[in-house]
């Protein structure tokens, strides 16, 4: 399966439009950190990844790096992982929706990504939906 930004080629993609397609569709949009670059200079300057934050810490982080500018995009895979019984993915079932609920509305409270309540509250439903969705795959194709 191939996840990709929904934009069907590269290119810049500004600050807020990214932060906005994240917290609507309920979802890390922008990758696993496997597959995200950012110059070290800025990740000095943004600090350490929020050890509190055991599931959304990498959107968390890209969240925070995208206060300092915009994203680029490319449509290339550059990383994949697998997802089989005993990995993390399939561990944090329920949790990964409570966990994204609070970041939606931390997220929203940050009057820099200007975002509407429609934009928050889609996102707080997709989130649900998607954790739903991942455990019902899960169940299904990893029995």
């Amino acid at each position: 399966m191939t996840r990709r930004y929904p934009r069907s080629s590269g290119g810049v993609i500004p600050a807020r439009a990214a932060v906005r397609s994240c917290i609507r569709s309920g979802a890390n949009l922008l990758g696993e950190p496997g597959g995200v670059l950012f110059r070290t200079a800025l990740g000095r300057r943004v600090g350490a990844f929020d050890a509190s934050l055991r599931i959304v810490t990498d959107l968390d982080y890209w969240v925070r790096l995208l206060l300092h500018g915009d994203a680029y995009y490319l449509p290339e895979r550059l990383a994949s992982f697998r997802v089989s019984k005993g990995t993390w993915s399939v561990a944090i079932g329920a949790a990964q929706a409570a966990e994204l609920l609070a970041f939606i509305e931390k997220v929203g409270a940050n009057p820099a990504f200007d975002l509407s309540a429609f934009d928050l509250a889609r996102g707080r439903l997709l989130a649900r939906l998607n954790t739903l969705a991942k455990l019902f795959f899960y169940r299904l194709v990893l029995r």
